[in-house]
């Protein structure tokens, strides 16, 4: 399909110009800000933490990029291991590389980290209408206090395949 007549200035850039027609494959950037618990990061191992729910059927979601804020708390945690996000609560495909724990987690001053996409092939039956959560290798242990949090600001995009 050609984008001839379909373009359009916007702030000095040429884009693709949506028509009517064009309404429903349209997908807006969605912005979601998810609070991790200092109990929740402790559990991540075993229990992955849902960042964005299920889109529904013959929906995809689409990771466009995180950004993590470490609220330190009275005593630090441990690095565990790396995290990643996920499809389906942690047993999909992983949409990130491996966030290390060390230099985030562990640190006793607030702390931040951004997180970009990979390519991550799988099928439709896989990642289709599955969830992106919050994933780790092993369990941060310490901060005894538990008033250590996790905030992640999770930018995507939900796709109607249908």
């Amino acid at each position: 399909m050609s984008l001839q007549g379909k373009l359009e200035q916007r702030f000095g850039l040429m884009v693709p110009h949506a028509t009517e027609n064009d309404a429903d494959n349209v997908y807006p950037v969605e912005h979601r800000k998810v609070t991790v618990t200092a109990a929740e990061l402790k559990a991540l191992n075993t229990t992955a933490k849902e960042l964005v729910p299920a889109p529904g059927t013959n929906k995809m979601l689409q990771f466009l990029g995180a950004l993590l804020v470490f609220k330190a708390g009275s005593e630090t945690l441990s690095a565990s291991d790396n995290s990643t996000i996920e499809y389906d609560g942690g047993t999909g495909e992983a949409v990130t590389g491996n966030i290390a724990d060390a230099g985030l987690l562990d640190q006793a001053a607030d702390t931040i980290n951004t997180v970009i996409p990979i390519a991550a092939v799988g099928t439709l039956a896989a990642n289709g209408d599955k969830n992106l959560a919050l994933c780790n290798g092993a369990n941060p242990t310490g901060n005894a206090s538990n008033d250590a949090y996790l905030e992640v600001y999770i930018t995507y995009r939900v796709h109607n395949l249908s």
